[in-house]
């Protein structure tokens, strides 16, 4: 069933946040409508960092739950704001934890299912027979296209998340486990900064310190992909013979598939750039330029 609130609707059926005057939608990921509806459930009530939580992912999800929930908390800000709302609809009470600022919620049919059920009744005779030989012809489209709908759907969904993975390093075989890491943590920080300073249009970036817990995981992308509901991943190698001029591929992944939107290679010589700010930089700078392509596909 969905629910009024303020001057939007919530299905959570199928995730859609409507604007009720405008008409307007996005699709909200899992985690946010989750998040929403604990909000929902008590509306004007301050509800505690732990309690929100338990209801996004449950009691024994292994996440960095501060870092999950402040994105979740800003992805749902964003959708709001995208509808024509106010980002402090949701309120953060300081060491306290948050509130959906609204007096009452209540339950309404869907706009979409409304105008569903407009159509239903309307459909008579030998036009129900054309509807569904239609709908079975595009289902045929569907299962056919499916991998490929799947991957482009993770970078046009309304606020995608991308987090980064460490890169694997091949160094000099007397190259010291401590100096590898050094690698990995300048590279994947460069990236960062650098995807945060492009803005990448809708994009929601996921911390490091969120993916210490997932670090000596096997299932590493499928576990952050599935417990911090990120649908991008970026992945990749540093190579080098001498420790010094290194080799950087970089890839974007959709998530869960893990099928590869993007991929870069850049050099960087250590011995002249200690920070890894450059390599970093041409790599945003060559997604920046799909980034549009890919949104738009």
């Amino acid at each position: 069933m969905a629910r009024r609130f303020d001057r939007f609707c919530f299905d959570p059926d199928d995730g859609r946040l409507s604007h009720v005057a405008s008409g307007e939608s996005v699709t909200v990921r899992p985690q946010v409508g989750r998040l929403l509806e604990a909000f929902l459930d008590q509306p004007g009530a301050v509800l505690g960092r732990e309690h929100l939580c338990r209801k996004i992912w449950g009691e024994d999800a292994v996440v960095d739950f501060e870092s999950g929930l402040a994105a979740l908390i800003r992805e749902l800000r964003q959708a709001l704001k995208g509808l024509g709302g106010s980002e402090q609809l949701v309120e953060t009470v300081p060491r306290r934890g948050y509130r959906l600022r609204v007096e009452a919620v209540e339950h309404a049919t869907a706009p979409a299912a409304n105008a569903e059920a407009g159509i239903k009744q309307s459909r008579v005779g030998w036009w129900w027979m054309f509807a569904v030989a239609m709908i079975f012809g595009l289902g045929l489209l569907f299962w056919f296209w499916s991998d490929r709908d799947s991957a482009d759907s993770a970078v046009a969904t309304s606020n995608p998340t991308l987090a980064i993975l460490p890169f694997d390093v091949i160094g000099p075989p007397d190259q010291s486990p401590e100096a590898s890491r050094r690698i990995q943590l300048l590279v994947a920080d460069g990236l960062l900064a650098g995807l945060w300073q492009a803005e990448l249009d809708g994009l929601v970036l996921i911390g490091r310190a969120a993916l210490r817990p997932y670090e000596e995981r096997s299932d590493q992308a499928a576990a952050v992909a599935k417990d911090l509901g990120v649908d991008l991943l970026i992945e990749g190698s540093l190579s080098s013979n001498d420790g010094q001029s290194w080799q950087v591929d970089a890839r974007l992944l959709a998530m869960p598939g893990g099928t590869v939107l993007w991929s870069d290679q850049v050099e960087w010589d250590q011995a002249a750039q200690s920070s890894a700010t450059e390599p970093a930089r041409a790599l945003v700078s060559g997604l920046a330029d799909q980034w549009s392509e890919l949104r738009e596909r």
